[in-house]
């Protein structure tokens, strides 16, 4: 019997016990006391379940650590299937796909779930099915654009109407880079190319749309953390522009890594002008990430960012931004490590967001997700920060072996798939054997514990083994993995070690490497070395190099009641509301019982700050936003809505000013004046003469209603490209702007802004014309859960205006 403790309570018992099979593989009975939501209280779980035949198998000297890894191949092989499904495509009905399912929940191929998945190791257990998950995701247009017809990268379904709000397509890459090693010889060439193509257009795309060239960074959504209530301020439930126009840490990661990879790929198809460009782009965008998100009073990375002009970094902190930033190089092993001693971990494990956002649900917010704490393994393993990494090690393991299953996800404190709360209970859905979730005990196994990576021919052995895990799981100081299958040639791998003593955790590192029966120098073999079936021995030593490190673990209850003083170690603030009490004195809405102090930020610049009055006198005109922090403690609310009173600005009506170039209809519902559905293909708006009063920055937004769509899914989120044309010179400045859904048709809003650079010597003709979303790609073509779908490509709004505002 294995008792498991969370906190100081004695939380659940878990008992393994193996029964042998045919050959060396073994069955497993596995129960669990673990309180489940949809299960009677107070009862005994238990699963039986065997070693596939097919795949990997572990021989540790611990039943539980065997029985969990038997577990994880048996979830693979349940969410291996030959059809999907999900209530939005065909109306429910099953689509032919020899592809991996998304868990027991949810039988479709998303994207993000499906690439980070691969990346994290599904690709040794089933390269094949993990190629054609991956292609699933790959579409060409059904219809022409100004950005061609080539196949790109689906965004799945996503707020406010997906792309471009929802920006973290470019994920599909990491899979597939993961993936291309492991394929057969004969399919590495044709999957390179189709990988190629698509990231090629794909970033050609976002460079066009979504990247900010004034900030050098992409703008979007962060990647997975996609439920706008759960991670951005609550005002956002209904107004998703701010989403679209801030910066996330992790997205723009998954651009740099995209960006390297299809650097790579052109070096390869022999493109030098594209190599040498997306090379370029790369390491600009490396240097200013770095650079914009690192916040050093705080050893973090900044989440994400304010939506304002003058965009600044939020003292707000997800751990995947944390790990893929580590993973993709951008802080030296020193900063990383400090990531790792900053960031909380409690008992169930490392939170994916610091810190936990008030009077919110548990799904995002107030949750441990496994896969994520496998990427924050690699990344605390790479830079060598060993306790975290055996604390996470452990919480993949409890999660595991409590539930019975590799749960989506569980709640910070107590570690359990969900906690009454009222209505903050939950995690609101947690689905068994989902599938990055499983992929993330593979991640700890294969990646971390054997340190396996294969790249092109070469099989690279690093493991990153803690002293800590070894004595609590691994007491006789051995564990063999057998039948690790690699392009058709069979491993097995056996790992021992010493005992050792001390009570600092530290990695052992490779004292020798034996591959059939033979030492090796370095840590590399090529696959022309291997035979049918190979044995590779790895003796490890105890590592004398260690760091005095430590992990921030809060002391806090296991919820969901916390003190005062607890709550202020996890909980943010409620971000405030600002409001006019006259026109040169802003007053504060605190929204908050705990006492608090504000900073007041003009045109994203921080105006000052520790601000406790409720009053404060402004400069005049201007965009004005807050924060608030508790008055004794370091965590800060999200900013509130921007409060504006704008310098020189001019808008220009239908049908005074605005004027369609092709006869669009006009009507007067909902409010105003307005081109009703407007922005099919060939439809162009235009404003005949604009001049501006100094030289400099403006920028220009269109005034718009989009209800295609519910403003949580969707994929008509309304994509435009505004151009000023200097009607002197023809000299053309071009960018896009977007119109996600909102609430219903009577709500009227400014688009996002595009930037234009005007001269006040000139006059310009401004056009609003097509440019491309989601609904455009052949994907879509079976959805049926609204526009944009079955019925043809929907990328149009009711269009009321135009803005021109002076932006310096």
């Amino acid at each position: 019997m294995l008792s498991i403790l969370l906190g100081s309570q004695l939380m659940s018992a878990v008992h393994f016990s193996a029964q042998p099979l045919t050959g060396d593989r073994k069955a497993y009975e596995h129960s669990s006391t673990q309180p489940q939501r949809d299960r009677p209280p107070q009862s005994v779980y238990t699963r039986r379940y065997e070693e596939p035949a097919n795949q990997p198998y572990l021989r540790s000297g611990s039943t539980g650590l065997d029985a969990l890894f038997a577990l994880t191949m048996t979830e693979i092989q349940e969410n291996s299937v030959a059809t999907i499904r999900d209530g939005a495509f065909q109306n429910g009905q099953p689509l032919p796909c020899a592809c991996f399912e998304t868990g027991e929940l949810w039988h479709y191929v998303w994207t993000r779930d499906s690439a980070y998945a691969i990346d994290l190791g599904l690709g040794w257990l089933d390269p094949l099915r993990s190629r054609e998950t991956l292609l699933f995701k790959l579409s060409k247009a059904r219809q022409d654009s100004r950005f061609g017809s080539g196949v790109e990268i689906v965004q799945d379904t996503g707020s406010g109407g997906s792309w471009p709000i929802s920006t973290d397509r470019v994920v599909w890459g990491l899979g597939a880079d993961r993936l291309l090693p492991l394929l057969p010889a004969l399919a590495q060439e044709s999957f390179r190319a189709q990988a190629y193509e698509a990231l090629k257009n794909t970033v050609e795309t976002d460079r066009l749309v979504i990247f900010d060239r004034e900030h050098g960074l992409y703008r979007g959504e962060q990647s997975f953390l996609d439920w706008r209530e759960q991670t951005y301020p609550s005002w956002t439930r209904e107004d998703v522009k701010a989403i679209g126009q801030s910066f996330a840490l992790s997205t723009n990661v998954l651009h740099l890594q995209a960006l390297r990879q299809a650097s790579r790929y052109a070096a390869v198809w022999g493109e030098t002008d594209r190599q040498e460009r997306y090379q370029a782009w790369a390491e600009a965008l490396a240097s200013t990430i770095r650079n914009f998100f690192w916040i050093p009073e705080k050893g973090l990375l900044a989440s994400m960012s304010s939506a304002s002009d003058a965009a600044f970094p939020l003292a707000k902190f997800d751990l995947l931004g944390q790990s893929l930033a580590v993973l993709a190089g951008l802080l030296s092993p020193e900063e990383g490590r400090r990531i790792f001693s900053q960031y909380p971990l409690h008992k169930a494990g490392p939170p994916v967001i610091y810190p936990q956002l008030p009077a919110t649900a548990i799904y995002h917010n107030r949750a441990v997700w496994p896969f994520v704490t496998a990427y924050a393994i690699k990344a605390a393993a790479r830079v060598g920060h060993a306790p975290f990494v055996s604390e996470s090690m452990q919480s993949l393991w409890n999660g595991a072996a409590l539930n019975l299953s590799h749960m989506e996800n569980l709640e910070f404190l107590s570690g359990l798939p969900y906690v009454a709360d009222g209505t903050n209970s939950g995690p609101v859905v947690n689905s068994r054997r989902q599938l990055w979730s499983v992929a993330a005990f593979v991640s700890m196994i294969i990646d971390t514990m054997f340190g396996l990576e294969a790249t092109a021919d070469d099989l690279h052995i690093h493991p990153f083994l803690t002293q800590k895990i070894a004595e609590q799981w691994m007491p006789e100081g051995r564990i063999t993995l057998h039948d690790l299958s690699w392009r058709g040639k069979r491993l097995q791998i056996t790992m021992q070690w010493p005992k050792t003593t001390g009570s600092q955790d530290g990695f052992f590192r490779v004292r020798r490497l034996l591959f059939n029966g033979q030492e090796i120098s370095g840590f590399s073999i090529n696959f022309s070395q291997l035979n049918a079936d190979n044995q590779v021995q790895i003796d490890l030593a105890a590592d004398a190099e260690r760091w005095p490190l430590t992990v921030h673990q809060p002391k806090v209850g296991l919820g969901p009641a916390l003190s005062p003083d607890e709550y202020k170690k996890v909980f943010a603030p409620m971000e405030p509301r600002l409001k006019w009490v006259d026109p040169s004195t802003i007053g504060i809405d605190r929204r908050e019982m705990n006492a608090t102090q504000w900073d007041l930020y003009r045109n994203g610049r921080l105006l000052t700050t520790n601000i406790r009055e409720d009053t404060w006198r402004v400069p005049g005109e201007g965009c004005y936003l807050s924060i608030q922090t508790y008055l004794d403690g370091a965590l800060s609310s999200h900013p509130s809505p921007e409060l504006c009173q704008l310098g020189w600005n001019r808008e220009f009506w239908v049908p005074e000013d605005l004027v369609s170039l092709d006869g669009a209809s006009q009507r007067s519902d909902h409010g105003r004046i307005h081109f009703n559905d407007w922005g099919r293909p060939d439809q162009v708006l235009q404003i005949a003469d604009v001049r501006v009063p100094d030289d400099g920055h403006y920028r220009v937004e269109v005034a718009f209603a989009n209800a295609f769509g519910p403003i949580n899914t969707g994929i008509t989120a309304a994509v435009k490209w505004v151009e000023a044309i200097d009607i002197k010179t023809g000299d053309t400045q071009g960018t896009a702007v977007f119109m996600p859904h909102q609430i219903n048709w009577d709500t009227w809003s400014w688009s996002s802004s595009a930037r234009l650079n005007l001269k006040s010597d000139r006059s310009y003709r401004l056009r609003l014309a097509d440019a491309r979303n989601m609904s455009y790609f052949a994907h879509f073509e079976r959805y049926t859960a609204g526009p944009g779908g079955v019925n043809g490509v929907v990328n149009r709004a009711n269009i009321s205006g135009m803005r021109l505002r002076r932006a310096d």
